[in-house]
């Protein structure tokens, strides 16, 4: 199926061929062009294609390239402008970045489909998607014109939705504007819901807007409830047993719209925590209207993987460049930003993976050891291989790749990628 070169690598790194085969399946060509043509707004493909722009900026995400201009002149010889590569992604509108990530995440996970052993949905029978927000911090102010600016340009934001059964991010809905608050970005992520979705959010989405949304589409959220909330009990609290956490209680009750006086039946799940949280507080009020099927005590349980997502952030901080410092323009901010949730998909895919074919391993794999070995390797394995090579790759079906992608994950040695346990404190 491949070279020689290419079926070395695979014994010494077989990671890193693991990988290039998923960007391969991932990132055909033909197809990113598609998605760019059916969702830009201004921009056009004049010197650089939406394909090679992805090819450079996911690199220099991975940390397999330090910068944008040491890659290009190695790959795209041809051209001579690197100013022009800065004005594509200056210019790529935000629907293309989004769209990037929606589209790539789906064929990711029917490549994780094929896997007998994946992530499990938070409450069963339900598509949970958990949703929270990704700021990208302060960048530098490397522009003349920003160079006056009392402090460091914000260059966006974006809705992040994540979903535990496949443990990828699936959507994003971006905004050029740091200061904008999130509310803003309900209607967009209310098109975004489907019947029997089940929506896993904090206290900052708790409006009657976006609550009642979900429900006219036949969605349901779980949501920790908001101070200003309009909530009218109709029973008191009645004790529905204990979680790890504390004890659980519920009463039912209704959401009332501030403007229409509209009403929302909903329940009303309480946990009075055993330990205080950092920030103090001792009992946790959520707000859902799933059905009486599901108890009190699954609700509860279900709330607390809501920081799944919180646990994909830290693991995007200290694994992916997914802010470039230079990047100050916010369309290319965010399209990098995207490009590290569609490089985090492709690693979540290949961890998964492994722990599927050796399952009777008892640690976890650390992204962080992997994400080392393929920036390692990956750039050696570029120059020695041309890119016709891989065009099987891009040729094959979902379920050819999960098949292709087992024998390459038993060979990896588990032991030298596994999280190490916390050492004893000396005594």
């Amino acid at each position: 199926m491949f070279s020689m070169l290419i079926d070395r690598f695979s014994h010494g790194s077989p990671m890193t061929v693991m990988t290039r085969t998923l960007l391969e399946h991932v990132f055909s060509p033909d197809q990113l062009n598609a998605i760019f043509n059916e969702n830009r707004q201004t921009q056009q493909n004049r010197q650089w294609l939406l394909s090679s722009a992805v090819g450079l900026t996911l690199l220099v995400v991975c940390k397999i390239c330090p910068s944008l201009p040491i890659y290009q002149s190695h790959v795209e010889s041809t051209i001579d402008s690197l100013s022009s590569l800065y004005e594509k992604l200056n210019g790529i509108d935000l629907s293309v970045s989004e769209s990037l990530v929606r589209e790539t995440a789906s064929k990711t996970r029917q490549v994780i489909a094929t896997f007998p052993n994946r992530g499990c949905n938070t409450i069963s029978g339900y598509r949970s998607r958990i949703v929270d927000s990704s700021k990208i911090a302060a960048t530098d102010r490397c522009f003349k014109a920003l160079r006056k600016q009392g402090v460091d340009p914000l260059p966006g934001f974006g809705l992040v939705v994540y979903e535990p059964e496949y443990q990828l991010i699936t959507d994003v809905v971006l905004c050029e504007d740091s200061h904008a608050q999130e509310r803003s970005l309900f209607p967009r992520l209310l098109e975004l819901t489907e019947a029997n979705d089940l929506w896993i959010v904090d206290q900052n989405f708790c409006c009657w807007g976006y609550l009642s949304g979900i429900a006219q589409k036949s969605g349901y959220f779980l949501i920790r409830q908001h101070a200003f909330t309009r909530w009218i009990p109709t029973t008191e609290l009645e004790n529905k047993g204990k979680i790890e956490t504390g004890n659980v209680f519920e009463q039912q009750g209704y959401l009332e719209s501030p403007e229409t006086g509209e009403q929302l039946p909903i329940r009303r799940v309480e946990v009075q925590i055993k330990t205080p949280t950092r920030d103090g507080d001792t009992v946790m009020e959520l707000f859902s209207n799933l059905p009486e099927t599901v108890s009190a005590t699954e609700i509860a349980n279900a709330y607390r993987k809501r920081w799944w997502i919180e646990t994909t952030f830290r693991e995007l901080d200290k694994l992916l460049a997914d802010e470039i410092q230079i990047l100050a323009y916010p369309p290319a901010a965010l399209f990098a930003l995207c490009m590290a949730f569609v490089a985090y998909n492709i690693m979540q895919c290949i961890t998964l993976s492994i722990e599927t074919v050796q399952p009777k391993q008892s640690l976890k794999l650390s992204t962080y050891c992997i994400g080392h070995e393929i920036a390692s390797c990956y750039y050696g394995l570029d120059i020695v291989t041309e890119s016709h090579e891989w065009e099987w790759a891009a040729n094959m079906k979902s379920e050819e790749i999960g098949l292709f992608l087992s024998p390459l994950a038993k060979s990896v040695k588990y032991k030298n990628f596994a999280k190490r346990p916390p050492s004893k404190k000396a005594q």
